[in-house]
């Protein structure tokens, strides 16, 4: 039960995103992402 408050704890952080001095827009993204060999399971 500790690992789960623990998780939950750092879900609900607020997000810091730091830009920085130099950051460059991002217009287009373009490419995939592809998962292999993943499972998932819990009881």
């Amino acid at each position: 039960m500790a690992s789960v408050r623990r998780v939950m704890g750092l879900l609900d952080r607020p997000v810091a995103i730091s830009h920085g001095n130099h950051s460059l827009p991002l217009n287009t993204v373009q490419g995939n992402v592809q998962f292999e060999d993943i499972t998932f399971a819990y009881k």
